[in-house]
Formats: structure tokens, sequence, C-alpha cells
């Protein structure tokens, strides 16, 4: 007849992985039927414990938030990319600039603000600027040869004179905006025709 039954079980918690050895272990326990002392040795484990595996969830905030090495050096590499990149367009659009001012229409742009303004020296200046572009023969001659080529633009350069002399001289702007306007149509006119009449004068017909 069974008096009582007991059942032991142990749970074993590995804190690092490797070989772990559990020895054999001797259990004594009391027979009160038989009055008999009893000796069971229990069999000796031999474990191996496997890395626990990394998961998001198990990583730290240090190592979720830490970037790598290669990650700081692509960005520093991009950084020095765009830098390079934003320097070389603020460069051609420098140079873009620098070349339109310099050509006819950016110098003939800079002489319609001036004829805008009040300072009649400026406007002088600027259109022998614009001149040396549009006609390097005619601003050597100046204003006789221009009246020459456009007598209607005559009476417009004379009082243009006589403001530089004597600032309180009226001046009609719109005037000599008209006239400059009509000029420089003239002059481009003028251009086109020796552009083209050009490969004639290179390969003239024999």
């Amino acid at each position: 007849m069974t008096i009582a039954t007991r059942i032991d079980s142990f749970t074993f918690v590995a804190t690092k992985e490797g070989n772990v050895s559990i020895p054999s272990q001797t259990l004594i326990w009391w027979n009160p039927v038989k009055q008999v002392l009893h000796r069971e040795k229990t069999a000796s484990l031999h474990l191996i414990v496997l890395p626990a595996h990394k998961t998001d969830a198990s990583l730290t905030p240090s190592e979720e938030e830490k970037p790598s090495a290669l990650n700081i050096l692509l960005i520093l590499i991009l950084i020095g990319i765009l830098y390079k990149l934003i320097s070389y367009i603020q460069k051609k659009k420098a140079e873009k600039r620098v070349a339109y001012m310099q050509s006819e229409e950016g110098r003939f742009k800079t002489l319609l603000d001036s004829c805008q303004g009040s300072d009649a020296a400026a406007l002088y200046q600027d259109f022998y600027y614009w001149l040396e572009v549009a006609d390097p023969k005619l601003s050597r001659v100046g204003f006789r040869g221009i009246s020459e080529l456009q007598p209607s633009f005559s009476k417009a350069l004379s009082q243009l004179e006589e403001v530089l002399v004597v600032p309180e001289r009226s001046f009609d702007k719109i005037g000599f905006i008209n006239e400059l306007t009509k000029f420089r149509e003239v002059l481009l006119k003028q251009q086109q025709v020796r552009r083209e009449s050009l490969p004639q004068n290179i390969n003239p017909v024999l």
C-alpha cells in the first residue's frame, strides 16, 4: 500500500554560454513501511549552453541609437560631396552672371537702368561701356560718328552733353531711351549682316 508519493523537479537557468557539467547527486529517503533508509544516485548531466540570440527588443538603448563607424563615414562623405556641389553651382552661377554683365545684352540692361536714374555722369559712362561691346570702332569715334549713323539721335546726345556740364538743364529721358533703342537695333542689324557675309569673305569665289 502506497502511503505517499513525492516528485521533485528542478529548473536550471544558464547565465552564460559554454559547456556545463552537473555531477550526479545522492538522494536519501526513509521507507517507513520497511523501516529502511534508501539511497538513490542520479546520473551526471553534461549540457552545452548556446549564446542567446540578440533581437531588437534585447538591444540596449545605447546599442540601438549608436551609429556605426561606416554610417558616420558615409554621412561625412555625403556632406563633403554636397559642400563641393553647392560651391561648384555657386561658382558657375557667379561666372554666368559676370559673363552676362560683360555681354552686350547685360551692358545694355545696365545702361537702361542708368537712364532711369538722375546721374548723368553714370549714364555717360555706361553708354560708352555698352558701346565698346556693341560697336568698338564706333565707340572710338564718339557722338559725332553716332549722329552720322543715326541723325535722329543727335538731339538726345546733345542734351546729355549739356546735362554733364550743367546738371540743372532738362533732360528728356524717354526720348533718349527711344533713340537709344532704335540705335541698338541698327547696330544689331549691322552685326548680323557682318556675320552672314563672313563665310564669303573667308572663302571668296574665284
